[in-house]
């Protein structure tokens, strides 16, 4: 457990939440962004809880990205609503 991997991981969260909250970032994009602002976290780096934690979430969510085949960031347009909602709202559970 490092107390600087936990420092970043709250930086994280509050990038994340402000990214979810701007209403000028379209709702495709926040699908992208808001988990995209958790990249980086070292898990190995984390408590076995909350690394476990943020391992389940990330399943669920390429459980969503599944059916998708992107190519690029722009292709998160074509993204059905309620799975960008829904990996937002996961996002939510990546947050310490």
């Amino acid at each position: 457990m490092s107390a600087n991997t936990y420092h970043q991981w709250r930086e994280m969260a509050i990038n994340a939440k402000k990214t979810e909250e701007n209403s000028s970032i379209p709702l495709w994009q926040k699908a992208y962004r808001v988990p995209g602002c958790y990249q980086g976290l070292e898990l190995d780096k984390l408590r076995t809880k909350d690394r476990n934690r943020v391992l389940n979430t990330l399943q669920k969510m390429n459980a969503i990205l599944a059916p998708y085949q992107f190519e690029s960031f722009d292709d998160y347009q074509f993204m059905d609503d309620k799975d960008a909602t829904a990996l937002i709202l996961l996002s939510k559970r990546l947050a310490p």
